[in-house]
């Protein structure tokens, strides 16, 4: 990942565990990136686009989740 040019990727949405508001969404790790490279990802609830940080022992192709800013899905977060 030398700063070329990154198109954000669309995730696949997790089910969120409701009793405890939490909205994860499930990501792949792009072609070219390693551990502690970010990445653009859209929230597909609110078309946010934030960067996910891919994770020490991953690399391209690989999944993890992560977590929108605010909770995500337009009605996670805290209350």
């Amino acid at each position: 990942f030398d700063g070329a040019e990154r198109e954000a990727i669309e995730p696949e949405v997790l089910c969120p565990a409701v009793a405890l508001r939490v909205y994860m969404l499930q990501v792949s790790v792009p072609a070219g990136a390693s551990a502690g490279d970010s990445f653009p990802v859209i929230d597909p609830a609110t078309q946010v686009q934030f960067d996910a940080v891919v994770p020490k022992g991953l690399g391209p192709g690989d999944t993890f989740n992560v977590s929108p800013p605010g909770g995500g899905g337009g009605g996670g977060g805290s209350s």
